[in-house]
C-alpha cells in the first residue's frame, strides 16, 4: 500500500539525507532534502522544505505530512521484503535438512515448524544442522 499522497503532477518520495542541496534554489549544507517525483516526466528532485512547499502549492506542514507517510510506507515495504527474506531462508533450510533426514519438519499448515525438530533432533543438533547447510551454501556461491 502507498500513502504517498499525489499531486496533480508531483508525489512525495520523502525525506533523504543523501541529496543535502536543494535543486529548486540551490542552497546547500541541508540536514535533509524532500524528495519529490515529477509524474508528467518521472523526474525526482530533491528541494528544501519551504521549495517543496512552494513547488506543490500547499504549506510547509503538509510536505512534513508527506514526507512522513511516505517514509513510512518505505519503511513498511522494507520490513515487509525483510521478513519475507527471512521466511524464505527458513523454507530452504528446513527442506535442506528435511532432504538429509528424511523427517517432515513442517506444522500441518506447512509452515517449517523449529519445535518439531528440535523435539525430534535436540537443540544442537539444530545448531549443527544450520551451521552445515551455512557451509554448504557458501561452498556453492
Amino acid at each position: 500500500m502507498n500513502t504517498a499522497r499525489t499531486f496533480t503532477r508531483y508525489s512525495y518520495l520523502g525525506t533523504t539525507d543523501e541529496h543535502t542541496t536543494c535543486d529548486c534554489c540551490g542552497k546547500s549544507d541541508l540536514k535533509s532534502t524532500v524528495g519529490i517525483r515529477d509524474l508528467e516526466t518521472g523526474e525526482d528532485v530533491f528541494f528544501g522544505s519551504t521549495c517543496a512547499a512552494r513547488a506543490l502549492k500547499v504549506k510547509v506542514v503538509e510536505v512534513r505530512k508527506g514526507t512522513a507517510n511516505a517514509d513510512e510506507s518505505k519503511r513498511v515495504a522494507a520490513e515487509k521484503a525483510r521478513r519475507e527474506a527471512f521466511e524464505s531462508e527458513c523454507r530452504a533450510f528446513h527442506a535442506w535438512a528435511e532432504a538429509r533426514t528424511g523427517v517432515v519438519l513442517y506444522d500441518r499448515l506447512g509452515n517449517p515448524d523449529r519445535e518439531q525438530f528440535v523435539r525430534h533432533f535436540g537443540e544442537g543438533a539444530m545448531l549443527a544442522a544450520r551451521r552445515a547447510y551455512l557451509a554448504e551454501r557458501l561452498a556453492a556461491a
